[in-house]
C-alpha cells in the first residue's frame, strides 16, 4: 500500500483496512496512505473514531467519515463526528438510505443534496 501510495498521483485512502487505533496509527507513523475513511462501526465507536481522527490530523493526512449499511442513529453519530472536527472534509453517510421502518429516521434530514442533524439535544434521539 505504501508503493502504490508513493508511486501514484491519485491520493490513496485507508478505508476497509482501519479496524482501530492500533492499524491507524501503524498506516500513517509509516507514511502508507494519504487519506483515511473512518467508520464508527468498524473503529469501536465515537472515542476511537476521535482518536483515529487525531492521529490524522498530527500526520497531515485527509480524513473522511464513512459508514455501512446502518440505522440514521449511527449515520447521526458519523455526521456529529464529522461536523465536530475542522480536519473532517469528507462525508459519505448514506447507509441509511435504503432501510425500511428505521426507528431512528426523523433524527437526520436530508435537503438538496446536503444531510443535517436534528436540533435536538445530543443525536436528538427520542426513542421510538
Amino acid at each position: 500500500m505504501g508503493n502504490i501510495s508513493r508511486e501514484s498521483s491519485i491520493p490513496i485512502m485507508a478505508d476497509e483496512s482501519i479496524l482501530g487505533l492500533t492499524d491507524a496509527f501503524h498506516l500513517m507513523r509509516h507514511d502508507l496512505v494519504d487519506m483515511i475513511n473512518i467508520k464508527l462501526m468498524k473503529t469501536g465507536g465515537i472515542t476511537d473514531a476521535i482518536h483515529i481522527n487525531s492521529i490524522g490530523r498530527a500526520a497531515g493526512v485527509e480524513v473522511m467519515v464513512g459508514c455501512m449499511d446502518e440505522s440514521a442513529l449511527g449515520i447521526a453519530a458519523g455526521l456529529h463526528l464529522a461536523l465536530s472536527r475542522p480536519n473532517i472534509i469528507y462525508a459519505d453517510l448514506d447507509g441509511h438510505f435504503d432501510l425500511v421502518n428505521d426507528p431512528a429516521s426523523n433524527l437526520l434530514k436530508f435537503k438538496n443534496g446536503y444531510l443535517y442533524p436534528n436540533p435536538g439535544d445530543g443525536f436528538g434521539w427520542n426513542g421510538p
